[in-house]
């Protein structure tokens, strides 16, 4: 299915199952259940002092250190810490591509830079929230250059369709915890 501004629509439903990673992918008339690596373990070459993957970046995330951030999130590392976030949401194949972005993209080649996408990260596993999906990159490029846009919900199904009319690189949504229900939203630019 392809969105009103022309992305390619796909949610990826994770889950931790004894901290390994369980994922389904969802596209249309696509479905696909797999089981990624342990947590502990997914995009080994992201490297924040003594750890590893998606441990080192929840780790760097979780400190709150400014000072720490600036080295651990800048350059070569921030690229790394976007591939980390690739592997978990995709995992790893022998040729780098993952065979279901070549059916999503109904090509030969899965190259996730040649398609933008919509892409819904469904999960209520304490340890994926939170995380920085915008910085996902695949080869060194950040999919957010390439059109990808990233929303993450503990929902399924998003319950309404927001349409903004200016772009933005960054949109939050918070639920109202007042008595009148609905939400309010932030729109904001980030700077890289």
């Amino acid at each position: 299915m392809i969105d009103g501004s022309g992305r390619r629509m796909l949610t990826v439903e994770l889950g931790l199952e004894g901290g390994v990673v369980a994922r389904t992918l969802h596209a249309e008339h696509l479905h696909e259940p797999s089981r990624g690596p342990r947590l502990d373990e997914a995009g080994a070459a992201y490297v924040a002092g003594d750890r590893r993957g998606i441990a080192a970046l929840r780790h760097v995330l979780d400190a709150g250190d400014k000072a720490a951030l600036g080295p651990a999130l800048e350059g070569l590392p921030l690229v790394r810490a976007g591939e980390a976030l690739f592997e978990l949401l995709f995992g790893v194949t022998r040729d780098g591509e993952p065979s279901f972005l070549r059916r999503l993209f109904g090509e030969d080649t899965a190259t996730p830079t040649r398609h933008p996408v919509r892409l819904r990260i469904v999960t209520a596993a304490e340890a994926l929230l939170g995380l920085p999906w915008g910085i996902s990159a695949w080869r060194g490029s950040f999919l957010r250059d390439y059109g990808w846009t990233f929303e993450v919900s503990d929902l399924p199904a998003p319950a309404e369709m927001l349409r903004l009319k200016a772009p933005a690189s960054m949109l939050l949504i918070l639920p109202d915890r007042g008595l009148g229900g609905g939400y309010h939203i932030a729109i904001g630019r980030a700077s890289s």
